[in-house]
């Protein structure tokens, strides 16, 4: 996660790769850069906005609110946003959140837009006859993570 921060800092230009190579600032700052300082005060606003993550793309969704899916049971050897103890599940589409930036791609450095959706699972599900009801657990799955069952 520090290596891809780095990369964002030396890509928009706050600092060079020498800086971060010796941790020191090469110069005092211009006028540019003391615009773009993120004051303490303003932190916790600027969290809350988060980032530019809504996409478009071309697919249509696959699946709507209400539609049964399984949470394919995959192990890839890279990033992937899927927690295993839901892999091979059966959820419930609860909403459908839009296309975003899949985030599986992005950390291998291709934005692509998918489709993410909020799916239940009832505790029963996900644990067996003996977890306890009426309890759901809501998860946020990528399109590619599921399909009809």
């Amino acid at each position: 996660m520090l290596a891809g921060l780095e990369k964002l800092l030396v890509k928009a230009e706050l600092v060079s790769p020498e800086e971060l190579k010796t941790g020191r600032a090469a110069g005092p700052a211009d006028d540019a850069n003391r615009q773009r300082v993120l004051k303490a005060e303003n932190v916790a606003e600027t969290i809350a906005k988060g980032g530019p993550v809504a996409m478009t793309t071309s697919n249509p969704p696959r699946f709507k609110s209400g539609d049964s899916v399984r949470a394919v049971n995959q192990h890839p050897l890279g990033h992937t946003r899927e927690s295993r103890y839901v892999r091979g599940h059966v959820g419930i589409i609860h909403e459908h959140h839009g296309a975003h930036v899949f985030t599986d791609r992005n950390a291998e450095g291709s934005k692509e837009g998918r489709h993410l959706y909020s799916l239940r699972f009832t505790a029963e599900a996900l644990w067996g006859k003996s977890a306890s009801e009426p309890n759901a657990v809501y998860v946020d799955l990528w399109e590619d993570y599921l399909e009809p069952t």
